[in-house]
């Protein structure tokens, strides 16, 4: 992120002995509290007075400045900021004290101030002041001009050393790190090269089967913000924390094309169209946007949601796409026109997953606060609600292609496979640990990638 100041809480009551640092997320909710769903979360043994959710902080965006702000949850005990009892958002400064109730856990909030480079320019002030001098002193002003030349001509030739010697360091550097590099002009991709049919096994989850891993890409695992397969599963999409977006023929292990910069801040949700002509993205900066793939530009780009996006989704037609994230609330949008035509609202915590049915009458929804939601796209409303029982939040989830199951990958790995008509759980799968996290699956169920440590980017087969 380009322009806020990281920070973190630091628990300094707790009965161990060293003081206990949590980072805090700028992309969703900082939930502090004694529920295990929390980001911050507390002993319920040693902190009784402290609510399941008791306080959020949140990175907060406005006239593109940014600042975290901290809210009580409408506790009893209420969240005190230096002793002060906080009844609306708090924005938060560094050395504050947050209290969780008069009797619980505090902590010290700290940011790390960013030193920004400053580009040092030729200023004019020192010569504008010795120009006044002529207009206004009686003085030898032919000593004073050839002063006033004297300093101009020092700062030229500052200016130009520096040049000089940027453009020599750039000779020696190699050439993806040099700064004088030509921009290129992209040139039309044609994507029918990539998207031919592919032999994968008809095995799937399923069938319950063997994961075995086919490839592996080269990417430090620790860059990659999410992943998502194109529909014909030949591609896939990955954002990386330096706010590209890269595309990869995975079975060549060949990277395609790369969108740099294609949000101000991190990219937390990737999605292709079905003819994966096209390309949807959202991020922290809570914008939707739309690129073309082929020829390497964004076409679109929607606002309307109030906090980060962690979820997107087309239509199995591509005439409407689905957007979500840390406020809760689903929007749907006219892809033609980019228009919103829905905004859905239920989900009680962040919503980290949407998907379209097969025959577009549906969107289900899932997220932090483990409920399945089941969405009739015609009537807007909720049509059923899929409890998850001793689960944690859902991280994503998928129609199979019959529409008649719901595949859900949770946060903690695990894989829990529901009947959508009987509202039932059928199974529970947990994923190898020996090929690291697992991010994605594609809807066939055969086809899953994961971030391993060792091993970079992991493309398996089930």
């Amino acid at each position: 992120m380009d322009n806020y100041s990281p920070a973190h809480v630091t628990l300094i009551n707790s009965k161990l002995k060293e003081k206990v640092e949590y980072i805090l997320s700028s992309q969703s909710l900082n939930l502090m509290g004694r529920s295990p769903d929390c980001q911050v979360v507390l002993d319920p043994q040693e902190y009784i007075t402290v609510s399941r959710y008791h306080a959020q902080i949140q990175l907060i965006e406005k006239d593109n400045n940014f600042s975290w702000q901290i809210e009580d949850k409408g506790t009893t005990n209420g969240t005190f900021i230096n002793g002060e009892k906080i009844v609306s958002p708090y924005t938060l400064k560094s050395g504050d004290r947050i209290l969780l109730g008069l009797k619980g856990p505090e902590f010290i909030f700290t940011t790390e101030i960013l030193n920004p480079t400053v580009l040092v320019e030729d200023s004019p002030s020192e010569i504008n002041q010795d120009k006044d001098k002529l207009e206004n002193q009686d003085i030898n002003t032919e000593t004073l001009k050839e002063d006033i030349t004297n300093k101009k001509t020092n700062k030229e030739k500052i200016v130009t050393n520096k040049i000089e010697k940027e453009q020599e360091n750039n000779q020696n550097l190699p050439q993806e790190k040099r700064t004088d590099k030509p921009k290129i002009k992209k040139e039309k991709i044609n994507l029918d090269t990539y998207l031919k049919p592919i032999s994968i096994s008809e095995k799937s989850l399923f069938n319950l089967l063997n994961f075995q891993d086919i490839a592996t890409l080269e990417i430090d695992s620790k860059e990659v913000q999410c992943c998502v397969f194109n529909p014909q599963n030949q591609l896939i999409a990955i954002a990386l924390s330096n706010k590209n977006i890269e595309i990869w023929e995975w079975q060549t292990k060949t990277r395609i094309l790369t969108l740099e910069n294609a949000h101000r801040i991190s990219v937390n949700s990737l999605n292709f169209s079905h003819d994966s002509k096209k390309l949807i993205s959202g991020g922290s900066d809570k914008i939707v946007k739309i690129w073309d793939i082929e020829n390497q530009v964004e076409i679109a780009s929607l606002s309307g949601h109030k906090m980060a996006i962690n979820t997107l989704c087309f239509s199995q037609d591509d005439k409407l796409l689905a957007s979500s994230g840390s406020d809760k609330i689903i929007k749907i949008w006219n892809v033609e026109n980019q228009a919103e035509i829905a905004s859905l609202s239920g989900h009680k915590m962040a919503v980290n997953s949407l998907y379209f049915s097969n025959d577009n009458h549906y969107l289900i929804s899932g997220g932090g606060d483990k409920l399945i939601k089941i969405w009739n796209i015609e009537k807007q409303e909720e049509e059923k609600n899929i409890k998850m029982e001793n689960k944690s939040p859902i991280q994503s989830l998928t129609f199979s292609p019959d529409n008649k199951l719901i595949i859900c990958l949770l946060q903690d790995g695990k894989i829990c496979i529901y009947d959508r008509e009987k509202e039932t759980e059928l199974i529970t799968l947990t994923f190898p640990d020996i090929w690291g996290e697992l991010i994605a699956i594609n809807q066939n169920g055969n086809l899953f990638i994961s971030k391993s440590p060792d091993k970079g980017i992991v493309i398996g087969q089930i």
